[in-house]
């Protein structure tokens, strides 16, 4: 009877050690709630590219459209360092309501759709992010879409860098 007590006494500990234990780690399971800013789409292939993109929020498309033949790097002439505004790059910002949510990019590109969710590209410890889609390789084969975030630290330091970056856009 004693090996029962104990038994059960040590089921008894064990499981108030694990709510104990898991209850400071219920955050790291809930589904991560960031605000996307922007998505920047630059192909630095060295052929165009036409792609589809949709930014989803929860699994509902809060932005979509088609950018057709998007020139190769190769084919734009780089008189100044711009992070939005070359022939080669599309900038998109403003264009739905940065609110917290599970967001994914949904992109179509030869023929292709893939759905790309924000909290997979990257472990982030941020909020608020960018996401920048690059367009890489081209010379032996098709350009291939790479994914990359960009992290803020607060909702002030994205608005300073959107402004700035229209900033760049105008003085050019």
């Amino acid at each position: 009877m004693d090996r029962q007590l104990n038994r059960r006494g040590v089921l008894r500990h064990a499981a108030l050690a694990g709510a104990v234990v898991g209850s400071g780690c219920v955050d790291r399971f809930r589904e991560p709630q960031q605000r996307l800013w922007f998505v920047r789409i630059f192909n630095g292939s060295s052929r165009s590219v036409d792609v589809t993109l949709s930014v989803r929020r929860g699994g509902t498309e809060v932005f979509s459209e088609t950018y057709a033949d998007i020139p190769s790097f190769q084919d734009v002439e780089d008189e100044e360092a711009s992070y939005a505004d070359k022939p080669n790059i599309q900038f998109i910002s403003s264009e739905w309501t940065p609110e917290p949510g599970r967001y994914s990019i949904r992109y179509t590109y030869r023929d292709q759709t893939v759905d790309v969710p924000v909290a997979e590209i990257e472990d982030v410890e941020s909020d608020d992010l960018g996401v920048e889609m690059t367009f890489l390789g081209g010379a032996s084969g098709a350009p291939r879409p790479t994914f990359q975030l960009v992290e803020f630290s607060s909702e002030t330091e994205v608005r300073d860098f959107l402004d700035s970056v229209d900033g760049d856009a105008e003085s050019e």
